[in-house]
């Protein structure tokens, strides 16, 4: 098959849903799929709203790849007018009815303002299918559905649902507006990565028989020769072990200040560095400098790192935090049970469905930095526990290959194929 992949970001930016369909692609093409990626020229989040430093268009061709990137011009105001524009839309869609909802799309290009999309699509040649990823910056999927349907060809959504605390959350109503579930609705398949994706897919109204559960992969440690000169940089952060790790983006709704506070709380009485590995924001900046000095001494924040030093860090961690409410399901949690490493994650979003509480790791409420820290402690007083939940997470990761991610979603696509002649 030819298929057609849109996604507002994909590596070099980093992010756990680029590299979910960077890593699907390279399976897909590996099996002798032609796939065709069309997204942004973003190499940093900030660039959704600031836009892009190359302002025409890139072609980059591989063995049965090809990814056409496109630039985004700046939001005029900022990332506080882009928070106003979406908190505006999110108010049209509840109290305007259905006749918002093209108002709603009109709104949606500027989530990322990609420019030249629809352009981009009318000029491609012909394709059997299109693959559509991520709701929370839905353009790309919105043009991608019109372009299907113009086409005739199957639509296909992974939607990186992450609901927060609940459908009726202020995270989850950035991806459940009129326009967006009207896309869940009209897709031939939807690809949920977790059974708790496709339970809230389902509550949004979508047809249980069209959404499949693919899960996700992960990718293995480097070889240890590739360790050792990263195990030489985190020596040099010895004086911060025993330390939690804390790998996202640094903001508020990933958890990361909520990490912070947690282990500062703990420093009271029980010494506990942690290293926070991420795209460092605007507002982590503000939030770091205000930390006393004596916190700051215990907190290290790397700003993205190479793939070796992640994984030394993970090979030399306590253990993981992931106390993130905007998650459909968290691919780092499987590289800290790659390592054996125990990890405590918000009973929030995908979370769930991937840690099962006291049995591969720890559940704690989101946003409850108490709850949080407790479970810290909890695993710092019992290494027998915390050994426990690593091992049973390592013992979990055979169901998690790429492998199997292609074999569930060629399935899917098959699917979506017999549903669109019917």
């Amino acid at each position: 098959m030819h298929i057609l992949f849109l996604t507002p970001g994909f590596p070099p930016l980093v992010g756990g849903g680029e590299r979910y369909a960077e890593r699907l692609a390279a399976q897909l093409v590996a099996h002798g799929h032609k796939v065709t990626v069309v997204t942004s020229c973003a190499q940093r989040l900030a660039a959704f709203y600031r836009g892009t430093e190359r302002h025409t268009p890139s072609v980059e061709e591989r063995a049965g790849l090809c990814i056409l990137r496109y630039p985004i011009r700046p939001f005029r105001g900022g990332r506080n007018a882009l928070l106003a524009w979406r908190k505006a839309m999110i108010l049209l869609s509840a109290f305007g009815g259905q006749r918002v909802e093209g108002l709603l799309e009109r709104m949606a290009a500027c989530i990322p303002p990609i420019e030249g999309l629809p352009q981009a699509l009318a000029s491609l040649g012909p394709l059997d299918l299109v693959h559509a990823f991520n709701l929370s910056w839905e353009y790309p999927a919105l043009e991608g559905w019109r372009y299907a349907r113009a086409r005739e060809v199957p639509y296909v959504l992974t939607p990186f649902l992450h609901t927060g605390q609940g459908l009726h959350s202020r995270v989850a109503r950035n991806m459940t507006m009129r326009h967006q579930r009207r896309l869940i609705g009209k897709a031939e398949a939807l690809l949920a990565l977790t059974s708790v994706e496709k339970d809230a897919l389902e509550t949004l109204g979508a047809d249980g028989r069209r959404i499949y559960v693919v899960g996700s992969g992960f990718d293995a440690p480097p070889p240890s020769e590739a360790l050792l000169e990263a195990r030489r940089d985190v020596e040099r952060l010895a004086p911060l072990r025993p330390f939690a790790l804390y790998i996202g983006r640094l903001e508020r709704d990933k958890g990361a200040f909520l990490a912070v506070e947690a282990v500062r709380r703990l420093n009271r009485s029980t010494p506990l560095g942690l290293i926070l590995v991420g795209e460092k924001t605007p507002a982590f900046l503000r939030y770091e400098r205000r930390l006393p000095a004596e916190v700051r001494g215990r907190i290290r924040a790397l700003g993205t790192v190479p793939e070796a030093l992640k994984h030394a860090l993970l090979e030399a961690c306590t253990m993981l935090l992931v106390p993130s409410e905007v998650e459909s399901f968290g691919l780092v949690i499987l590289e800290a049970w790659s390592h054996k490493k125990p990890v405590i994650a918000a009973r929030s979003g995908g979370l769930p469905g991937v840690v099962r509480d006291g049995e591969n790791g720890l559940l704690v409420p989101p946003a409850d930095v108490h709850s949080l820290s407790v479970a810290i402690l909890r695993l710092m007083q019992d290494p027998a526990l915390a050994s426990r939940l690593g091992e049973a997470g390592w013992a979990s990761l055979p169901q998690y290959t790429w492998a199997s991610v292609y074999e569930r979603v060629i399935s899917a696509y098959r699917a979506a194929l017999r549903a669109k002649k019917g």
